[in-house]
This record gives C-alpha cells, sequence and structure tokens, in this order.
C-alpha cells in the first residue's frame, strides 16, 4: 500500500545493490567460509577463493591488494581528513594563545583597579589641599589693595607691598596645588582608560574564545563527517514497534516483512537470512555466519548497503534510521541537532517544533515517524550526508508559544475553578 509513494531514489539504490550483488557472487561463491591463515586457523578476514577473485585482487587479502575504487575511496577521505586535521591543530594554538592572553589580561585588572583607586585617594588629597583657598586668596588680594589705597606714608606703603608679596606667595602656592591636582587627575583619567582598554581587550578575548571554541567544535563534526564510512545505513523498529507488533497491538508500525522488500540490499550469506519469527510476529534477520562480514562490503565502496532489522555490529557501522510508533516531535534548539538548531525567541514567544524526521547532528541517526515515504526521506538525506544543499524546505517546521494560555497547561477541574472565579 505504500509502494507508490517510494522515491525513485531508493528504487535506484536497491536495483543498483542487487546488480553489485550479482557482480559480488561471482567473486565470492564461498561467502559462508573464512579466510584461514598457514595454520588452518579461520581469521574472519575477506579473502579470494576463486582465480577470478585472485586475478581480480590477487593472491592476498583485498585489503593488501585494493582496487582502485577501494584505494580512491580511502584516499579521498584520509586527505579529507588530513584537511581538517591541519584545521583543528591552527585553531588549538589560537585557543591556547587566546586562552594565556585572558589569563594575563584576568591577572593584571585587579591589580591596576587596585592601583587605580590608590590614585583617586591621591588625586582626592591634592583636591583637598587647595580647598578654601581661593577665598583666602579673595581675601588678601582685597587686603592689599585696600592698604595701597589708605597708604600716606612709606611705613604703610611698605606694609602694603608686604601684604601684596604674601599674596603673590599664596596664590603661587595655590597655582602649585591647582597643577599637582590636574597632574594626578590626567594620571587617574590615564589609568582608568588603560582599564579600559584591558577590559574592551579581555572582552573580544573571550568572545573570540567563543568563536574558536565553536570552530573547533565544527571541526570536530567535520572531522567526524570525513571520516565517516557513507556506505552503511541501517532501518530499524523503535522497541515499541517491536513490542505492539509481538503482542498484535493496534499501531502505525510498518513491519520487517513490509521493510525488508523496499529497502533491504544486503547479502543474506554474509548479513544472514530473513526467518519468519513465530514470537516477534514478524521476520527476523538470522544471526550472520562469520566475523567482520561488513568488510565484504567494503570491497565495493560505491555498494551503498542498506540493513533492515540490523545487528549491533552493523549498527554501529551505519548510519540508523529509527522508527517511531508515533508521529515525531522535537524541539529545536538543542545542538545536537541537523536542521533543526533553531533557537526559541522568547521576545516573539515562539519556539520551532521540527516533526516527522529528526536528525542528529552527526547525520548517524535519524529518528522518523511510521511512514514508508518519510523512512524513504530520510534514507535519502543519509545518501546525501544530510548536506540539502542549502535547499532548507525539506524541513517540517512548526511554531508554539513558549508561554502559551494557562488552561492549555492545567487540567479539567483546574479550569472549572478559573472559571468559577471569572477567569475564562
Amino acid at each position: 500500500m505504500w509502494n507508490n509513494d517510494i522515491n525513485p531514489i531508493v528504487y535506484f539504490i536497491v536495483a543498483f545493490g542487487i546488480t553489485a550483488l550479482a557482480t559480488f557472487i561471482m567473486v565470492t561463491p564461498d561467502a559462508d567460509a573464512r579466510h584461514e591463515d598457514k595454520d588452518g586457523n579461520p581469521t574472519g578476514q575477506p579473502h579470494c577463493y576463486t582465480q577470478s577473485c585472485e586475478k581480480r585482487f590477487g593472491n592476498n587479502d583485498p585489503e593488501d591488494n585494493p582496487t582502485n575504487e577501494y584505494e580512491n575511496i580511502h584516499n579521498q577521505r584520509e586527505t579529507a581528513m588530513d584537511a581538517v586535521n591541519e584545521e583543528m591543530k591552527r585553531v588549538k594554538i589560537e585557543i591556547k594563545e587566546t586562552k594565556e592572553v585572558i589569563k594575563k589580561l584576568e591577572d593584571e585588572l585587579p591589580e591596576l583597579r587596585l592601583k587605580l583607586l590608590e590614585q583617586e585617594d591621591i588625586e582626592r588629597l591634592a583636591g583637598n589641599e587647595h580647598k578654601g583657598m581661593v577665598s583666602d586668596l579673595k581675601k588678601m588680594k582685597k587686603e592689599y589693595r585696600l592698604a595701597y589705597d589708605a597708604a600716606t606714608t612709606t611705613d604703610e606703603m611698605d606694609a602694603a607691598k608686604l601684604l601684596k608679596e604674601e599674596y603673590l606667595e599664596f596664590e603661587r602656592q595655590y597655582n602649585i596645588k591647582i597643577a599637582n591636582e590636574n597632574s594626578q587627575s590626567a594620571k587617574t583619567i590615564g589609568q582608568e582608560d588603560v582599564i579600559e582598554e584591558k577590559e574592551e581587550a579581555l572582552d573580544e578575548a573571550r568572545e573570540l574564545l567563543i568563536e574558536l571554541e565553536e570552530e573547533f567544535e565544527d571541526l570536530k563534526h567535520q572531522m567526524y563527517m570525513a571520516g565517516r564510512n557513507d556506505q552503511f545505513i541501517s532501518i530499524r523498529l523503535s522497541g515499541t514497534c517491536e513490542t505492539l507488533i509481538k503482542m498484535d497491538y493496534p499501531n502505525n508500525c510498518p513491519t520487517y516483512a513490509e521493510l525488508v522488500p523496499i529497502f533491504d540490499n544486503t547479502d543474506p550469506r554474509i548479513s544472514g537470512a530473513f526467518v519468519w519469527d513465530e514470537e516477534l510476529n514478524d521476520l527476523s534477520r538470522e544471526r550472520p555466519k562469520m566475523q567482520n562480514y561488513e568488510l565484504y562490503y567494503e570491497q565495493v565502496p560505491s555498494w551503498v548497503v542498506i540493513t533492515v532489522d540490523p545487528d549491533t555490529r552493523m549498527m554501529k557501522k551505519s548510519s540508523v534510521i529509527e522508527i517511531a510508533p508515533n508521529q515525531v516531535r522535537f524541539t529545536c534548539g538543542s545542538n545536537d541537532s541537523y536542521a533543526c538548531d533553531v533557537a526559541p525567541d522568547f521576545d516573539n514567544n515562539v519556539r520551532y517544533i521540527m516533526y516527522d524526521i529528526h536528525i542528529d547532528k552527526k547525520c548517524s541517526h535519524a529518528l522518523v515517524s511510521p511512514d514508508i515515504k518519510l523512512i524513504t526521506e530520510a534514507v535519502n538525506h543519509f545518501l546525501e550526508s544530510c548536506d540539502d544543499g542549502g535547499d532548507e524546505n525539506w524541513r517540517k517546521l512548526i511554531t508554539l508559544p513558549i508561554y502559551g494560555d494557562v488552561r492549555v497547561y492545567n487540567h479539567g477541574w483546574i479550569n472549572d475553578f478559573l472559571k468559577s472565579v471569572g477567569v475564562e
């Protein structure tokens, strides 16, 4: 009932997997066998069992004599990782230098502030030294002028002159004290400017450190993405879905019996065959019959392996799509989220909710609503390594109020009580 909604890309992947599987079967007809060392002990490593395989890879393991495709894939991955690593080393050095600058400024500022307090005390004392001197100057000036005006004898003239000399000396002392206060004030302003510059430098260094740490986290993500193996995608039902199917309760979950023919393109001899499990009321994958079985797939890097009902080993190797029992809803704003890193807008009382598909920041896990079309969309995102090319129209976002109507968050009896007191 869902086949009409399947994206053509998935059909292409499945068809390609079947073609690659046919080629792969020709190369390894005895997939259940294991490579044995010279003493006959199984190593669990992929190994050629036919002349055609040996002709292609040589007599040794494919890891020792890889194909050009295998080699190119690994070279590209290693080149990308080296480039990111160089950037990480640069940022680490800048982080270290910035932290040293911050520490130096944080150590300097308390001492500078203490010196500023001392300087302000000195300036205040310098200002106190000439307090009252202005009125005294006016008084002395008036006195010697009156003395000159009233002088009629040489003695009176000498006395007036003495008063004037005392006034001039007092004025000189006043000017010295004013100059000292101005000098101390200039020193205070200079220290305030130095502190302000240091504080601005500290703020800038702290902001730079935040930016560098964010850049480093982004580079860590880039390193993960550069080193990840995009060859494997796994699809599994959530535990709740499995329980509902097992108990034959009403549910919206697709079964493995429905998912396998649509998505799975694994080789049953390598990954394990599917059998009907009466207890689970669904298909179940048998346990793989060999160790390190994923290495067989890695011999053909262009083969994107989609595994339905993966075991733990394959889940660790894969990007995992988990099917939820109900519609997925995820509140945006978390740092561990791809395409849903929109922070709440408290000014406009808005928070963003992503629904149906949520993918983590590492593009390694997707939680999907129980719908084949949405599962197909999640597969397509993993096929593109979560690179939407800047097209964010695929994102399913709605907005809800952060602080909604109080009645929404209360039980019915509280609503009735609010109504009874006139609150509608």
